[in-house]
């Protein structure tokens, strides 16, 4: 982005980490998450029982999906907020 003006980079970074508002609704509302999460009942180590959660292989895969998308953002407005 060397060259280019604050406003232009910025502009260019934002518009390239647009969700749509269906998804980010999806991601909130938790009807998405099934099959990302595991969870298994448990002895806790006060012997009472517990729910325990874990990622399962298709939540790995999303949450390193959605860390780049984080990042990615995250710089964006990094970048907007240095401009100003």
């Amino acid at each position: 982005m060397a060259g280019l003006s604050p406003s232009v980079s910025s502009r260019s970074l934002i518009m390239s980490c647009k969700c749509s508002r269906a998804r980010c609704t999806r991601l909130c509302t938790g009807s998405s998450i099934k099959g990302w999460i595991r969870a298994e009942w448990k002895d806790s180590e006060n012997n009472r029982r517990a729910k325990y959660y874990s990622l399962t292989a298709a939540g790995r895969k999303q949450l390193k999906s959605e860390l780049e998308n984080w990042r990615r953002l995250s710089g964006a407005i990094g970048i907007v907020i240095e401009a100003v």
